[in-house]
């Protein structure tokens, strides 16, 4: 893998490693990009379907755009799967790129 991926989180300013950001901090911040992450009782789609449908992401770059990454939620634990979370995202973001 070439390259970097740069973001900014919209949780940066969090203390914790997991912890809720305010819909007014999503909207405020920006993003370009949302990642879901997969787990539990409800659907990636459902789980986009819930973003699209909100008045208040309507304008929300990542949103208007529909611009969603997916992740498995164990990727996001420090281990042997973050290498593969990183190339997934990069394959996801720039599916273009050699």
């Amino acid at each position: 893998m070439t390259g970097h991926l740069p973001a900014v989180d919209a949780g940066l300013d969090l203390k914790d490693t997991f912890g809720d950001v305010s819909w007014e901090k999503v909207v405020e911040r920006k993003p370009e990009v949302v990642l879901i992450y997969d787990y539990g009782g409800t659907s990636v789609e459902t789980k986009k379907q819930r973003l699209l449908n909100d008045p208040a992401l309507a304008e929300v770059p990542a949103v208007k755009n529909r611009r969603f990454v997916v992740l498995p939620l164990s990727s996001a634990v420090l281990g042997v799967r973050v290498a593969d979370a990183v190339e997934s995202l990069r394959r996801q973001l720039h599916p273009d790129a050699a």
